[in-house]
């Protein structure tokens, strides 16, 4: 037998003893592969079932600023989902709720149009960010974004 041969059997010896650890190896790392992917998706899933709701609930709230018969309570609720939006929301969405409530706050010099633009601005922006899909990982906002507010009914 020449040397060659015996290299290639004793390199044929020691792969065949250790296949079944490099099977073993391959089939854990498949393994968290799929179960990462997996949690991943449902955690995306989940996310957009959220933002989904919350939306919905932000986009009905905000009646209470152009229906005429509204309630205190539903521009209340709208103030609440504004302030809750910094903890789903793209900073877009906060940028667009803080433009539209500037144009309805008391005392505003803004046209019902510009309010009405301001709002439509909004809706937009909520239907982009869920067709995005795209997880929340980074801002750019800072502290002086976030503005408190009280709703007050305006008298007419």
């Amino acid at each position: 037998m020449s040397n060659e041969s015996q290299g290639n059997s004793s390199f044929m010896k020691g792969l065949l003893h250790w296949m079944p650890s490099i099977i073993a190896f391959l089939g854990i790392l498949g393994t968290l592969v799929t179960y990462y992917s997996v949690e991943n998706n449902k955690r995306l899933h989940e996310e957009y079932l959220r933002k989904e709701q919350k939306y919905s609930e932000l986009i009905m709230s905000a009646k209470g600023f152009y229906d005429q018969r509204a309630s205190l309570a539903l521009r209340e609720r709208f103030l609440e989902e504004v302030d809750q939006c910094w903890l789903y929301c793209s900073d877009k969405i906060i940028i667009n709720a803080n433009a539209f409530l500037d144009t309805v706050s008391v005392g505003a010099k803004f046209t019902e149009e510009q309010q009405q633009e301001a709002l439509k601005e909004l809706v937009v922006s909520i239907r982009r960010d869920l067709i995005n899909r795209e997880m929340l990982t980074k801002t750019s906002l800072e502290k002086d974004d976030f503005k408190v507010r009280v709703a007050i009914m305006e008298k007419k």
